[in-house]
């Protein structure tokens, strides 16, 4: 048997004994994992703040769709508002807050956790509802009123809309025998912040002159001024319209710093509630910031980038509303973009019109003669040639295309378009898909008007509404106005052209499904490459075949095709109807064709307007060129 040879123990090496760690090493390793440790501990509490504000920005944005939903339901099923301070018409003095003081208290009571029966409240406990609107309801012969107050928000540094009147059962009745209760419906409205700013950033904002004096407390600073001071200030002004008295542009006061992010306006006949900027934004004014919507804050988060824009437009009995004064029969659909029809695809385009001609109004104002009712400031509407406004004096600048007059409008075809897109938006799943454009036309110098423009965020495609929604409605809210939020007048939005954006929503292959709205025929040639589609002269029916092509092509290159959906408002329009009979959608019109058999493209121009001051004027007779067309 062989050996293994015996191994040489000298080859071994020696070591000397481990004698362990010194003080100096445990001190810097104590010290190394006590570091490790503290930043582990700052990035899971990091991490833990970020999604609880999260979190509660995603249960804020959920609980706020709720409360506006049930708001705008509210308003919409009322007969009228009724809002603090006098009523331009005196034959409206129904509407006038005031008139319901003794159920206002009760509201403050309960509010205040006191019996409802409690009298001669307190200035504070006044304080703890401030009275915004109510609304007159009227369900099966059954009156009564809702209200809608200011209040403390669950944050010390935010208030809350809270809703005073009677209990919905589970099918939509109201317990109007039981006593009202109140309950917050929007919680979280900011604080206006600083304003104005020195050279250094300091801020040089300040209290109201008579703030101090109305809450008791002499001298207060601004870093002392508490939620509960400023509500008590709100309570004390416009004469016991607790500081949200309509003044005579149908807007509650502008707010100052501190004071609530929240201002609403109505119109004359007191059927309009809509959320606008809480203060005037001055022109040319440096060192100053301007909030330019409502807001809200979530309650963890006191900066700018806590907030976000309060949106919300409704009417009083708009499923009721006429729109045509000389024809009783016609009226809108239930949805105007789409016709009554629900929308089934989650990869959706908006196209809708910004022209001028929606700046028509559809529903004027009559008295029991049914005489157009006057306010008392002008506006400047687009006037259809059998518009009952408009002014027929030769000598006036924009007759008879645009109109300034001071009749009192309820709701402009923009206004209802408006409300109309904010209500799909706000009703959408999270999940869907969208794009939304509004188109108009170019200049003569060749420059777009603001109305002719895409969302910001659907620029490059199709995005998911559930983390975009907010951004949609203030996109939406903004179709007549400006880039600095300002209003601006129908004769500045421009003409009818949706050829391109008719061809940016055909080639998104991302998008199987488009909803197309237009008020009146294209006053633009539709031009492809240097090839003539079709002219203003055509009927149109042309570019619906075009468009039909497209769609060939999109299958032939894997792709599926474009279902488009159209909508005309206040006219026929055959083009526009065969487009959706040739992609397979579904056309509506919003009104039957007029009765009188005058022409009218649906921008309320006639033979007799060819000015070329007037976007929209765009005509067959007018012997423009084609490149000085919009």
């Amino acid at each position: 048997m062989t050996r293994l040879p015996k191994q040489n123990t000298s080859l071994r090496p020696i070591y000397k004994r481990e004698q362990g760690f010194g003080l100096h090493e445990t001190l810097i390793a104590l010290a190394a994992g006590t570091l490790i440790i503290t930043a582990a501990a700052v990035g899971v509490q990091s991490t833990q703040s970020l999604m609880k504000t999260s979190e509660e920005k995603a249960s804020q944005r959920q609980n706020t769709l709720n409360g506006l939903r049930l708001m705008r339901s509210e308003i919409e099923r009322s007969l009228h508002a009724l809002v603090n301070g006098e009523p331009q018409d005196p034959e409206l003095d129904y509407t006038k807050l005031s008139r319901l003081n003794d159920k206002v208290q009760i509201c403050q009571a309960i509010a205040n956790r006191l019996p409802s029966t409690t009298s001669n409240l307190s200035a504070e406990q006044r304080a703890g509802f401030i009275p915004l609107y109510a609304l007159k309801m009227n369900d099966d012969g059954a009156y009564h009123h809702v209200f809608y107050g200011l209040g403390k928000g669950s944050n010390s540094g935010t208030f809350s809309i809270q809703r005073c009147g009677s209990q919905l059962d589970l099918d939509g009745n109201y317990r109007t025998t039981a006593v009202p209760y109140v309950a917050t419906v929007l919680n979280g409205i900011a604080a206006m912040p600083c304003l104005s700013f020195n050279t250094d950033g300091e801020c040089t904002s300040t209290l109201p002159t008579d703030f101090g004096e109305k809450v008791g407390k002499t001298g207060i600073k601004p870093e002392d001024v508490t939620r509960d001071d400023v509500l008590l200030y709100l309570s004390t002004l416009g004469n016991g319209n607790y500081g949200f008295e309509v003044l005579s542009d149908n807007k509650t006061p502008g707010q100052g710093y501190l004071m609530p992010a929240l201002r609403f306006q109505t119109d004359n006949r007191r059927k309009l509630i809509r959320f606008v900027g809480p203060m005037d934004c001055p022109t040319g004014s440096t060192g100053r910031q301007c909030i330019q919507t409502s807001q809200l804050s979530v309650s963890s988060s006191a900066d700018q980038a806590g907030r976000q824009p309060l949106q919300l437009t409704a009417y009083a009995r708009a499923d009721k509303r006429l729109i045509n004064p000389d024809d009783q029969s016609s009226g809108l659909t239930s949805n105007w973009v789409t016709g009554g029809q629900p929308i089934t695809s989650d990869r959706v385009r908006f196209l809708v019109d910004g022209s001028g001609s929606m700046g028509a109004c559809m529903d004027w104002s009559r008295d029991d003669r049914g005489e157009l009712i006057p306010g008392s400031s002008t506006r400047e509407f687009q006037t259809p040639q059998d518009d009952p406004a408009r002014v027929t004096d030769p000598s006036y600048r924009y007759s008879p295309t645009y109109n300034i007059n001071s009749y009192v409008c309820n709701q402009t075809r923009m206004e209802r378009l408006k409300e109309e897109m904010t209500k799909i938006i706000e009703n959408l799943p999270s999940d869907t898909k969208i794009g939304i454009e509004i188109f108009s036309s170019t200049s003569n110098n060749g420059v777009s008007y603001y109305n002719n423009r895409q969302w910001s965020r659907s620029e490059d495609g199709l995005v998911t509404i559930g983390e975009n929604r907010e951004s949609a409605l203030e996109f939406i809210s903004s179709f007549d106005m400006d880039e600095n939020g300002d209003y601006i007048k129908p004769s500045t939005w421009g003409g009818t052209n949706p050829w391109n954006a008719l061809l940016r929503a055909f080639s998104d292959h991302s998008a199987d499904t488009l909803y197309f709205l237009s008020d009146g025929l294209p006053t633009s040639d539709f031009i492809v490459k240097g090839s003539r589609i079709a002219e203003v002269d055509d009927d149109f029916n042309s570019a619906a075949d075009y468009f039909d092509d497209v769609n060939d092509e999109r299958i032939a290159n894997g792709h599926q095709s474009l279902t488009v959906n159209t909508a005309s408002i206040m006219l026929h329009s055959a083009w526009m109807e065969k487009l959706a009979e040739l992609t397979n959608g579904h056309y509506s019109q919003a009104r039957k064709k007029e009765s009188s058999g005058k022409s009218n493209n649906g921008h309320g121009n006639n033979s007799d307007s060819c000015d070329s001051s007037n976007p929209s004027a765009r005509f067959s007779h007018c012997t423009q060129d084609d490149e000085n067309k919009p």
